[in-house]
């Protein structure tokens, strides 16, 4: 007994020694002070904070498998060229458009001119009817005279007929202004009575087949001296 005794006096003893040898200018721990109460509007930083600080991470895109990509790959091709041969099409409609425009508009210029050059060769012939009418001596007591030129008459006019049916038509001469484009004059006559330039006489009617002049008229005009 008297040995523990003696232990527990020795215990004792050094821990008053320990005490005293402690610094006495120790820092007093601070004390946590009590939580504001947080407004319930108010949003909870903290979380958010924790969340902000905390790294995303990076999101890679799903890759897609190699049959789906070659057949996008393939439909992107597809549609370049569905949009190539489109503006061809395009392209080619307008060029067989303008194409076709040009022949047609070709073929009645050849039309009109194979007609020019056929009746530019019967006009002599219409010519010479006309002459035959007007050379002709009619005496009243001559009935086959007369007879023979109604027939000239009626040829003349139904040779007219022809030509004219496929778009042949006089140039007006006689009393018209003088118009070098369609009229050829051939000699002059002084005449004061009537405005200069103007038409007195047509020695040979002039034709035109539509709009083309096929021959100029000739003509004798008139002059002031």
């Amino acid at each position: 007994m008297e040995n523990n005794d003696a232990v527990v006096e020795q215990s004792l003893n050094l821990v008053d020694q320990a005490q005293a040898s402690a610094p006495e200018d120790m820092p007093e721990e601070p004390t946590a002070e009590p939580e504001k109460p947080r407004h319930p509007a108010e949003p909870c930083n903290t979380q958010t904070q924790e969340t902000a600080q905390e790294p995303t991470p990076t999101e890679e895109a799903p890759k897609l498998p190699p049959e789906l990509a070659e057949a996008q790959d393939k439909i992107a091709k597809l549609s370049e060229e569905k949009r190539i041969l489109y503006e061809q099409l395009l392209r080619r409609q307008a060029e067989f458009e303008n194409f076709r425009k040009r022949v047609e508009r070709e073929r009645a210029d050849f039309e009109l001119k194979v007609r020019a050059d056929i009746i530019s060769n019967l006009l002599p012939i219409l010519d010479n009817f006309e002459r035959a009418i007007n050379s002709a001596n009619l005496s009243a007591d001559d009935s086959n005279q007369e007879s023979f030129l109604t027939g000239v008459k009626l040829i003349y006019r139904q040779f007219l007929d022809c030509l004219s049916s496929f778009g042949l038509t006089p140039v007006k001469a006689v009393g018209e202004t003088f118009d070098p484009h369609i009229h050829d004059a051939v000699s002059t006559e002084v005449n004061p009575e009537l405005p200069e330039n103007t038409i007195l006489e047509e020695l040979r009617r002039g034709y035109k087949l539509g709009d083309k002049l096929i021959r100029p008229s000739m003509v004798k005009v008139c002059v002031k001296s």
